[in-house]
């Protein structure tokens, strides 16, 4: 179904962007602004699970090289050196943070999206969404 509306949206502003060219005016398309907002967001998506899984790699090369040296030093790290248990939780927090002003972006754009009526082709059906 995103397909679907995503190729909806970029024939409508390709449409539209050609009409716009042949009465030789400049107007921004209302869905051309819709899926530069989606674009963002998408982007911005990318980034944050990408420095997530970062962060998870090289938590577990931590594990991996820390496993080599005695259990005490292990456990005994964490309250020599505060700093790191905290640093994670606070890196667990800003990501779950993030994610949520995404999610947010993402439901205001659905509702937008609304307002397009993009199309969504269903077994040579075509429905509203």
């Amino acid at each position: 179904k995103i397909r679907d509306v995503l190729d909806d949206a970029e024939k409508r502003h390709v449409k539209n962007a050609l009409l716009n060219l042949e009465k030789n005016e400049i107007k921004k398309v209302p869905e051309s602004a819709w899926l530069e907002k989606l674009k963002d967001v998408s982007y911005e998506m990318e980034d944050v699970l990408d420095e997530w899984h970062t962060k998870i790699l090289k938590s577990e090369i931590a594990a991996d090289e820390s496993s080599a040296r005695v259990s005490k030093k292990k456990v005994w790290s964490c309250f020599s050196s505060p700093c790191s248990c905290f640093n994670k939780a606070t890196l667990h927090h800003n990501i779950g943070r993030r994610i949520l002003k995404l999610k947010g972006r993402l439901d205001h754009l659905i509702t937008e999206k609304e307002k397009y009526k993009f199309k969504v082709t269903k077994k040579d059906d075509e429905q509203q969404v």
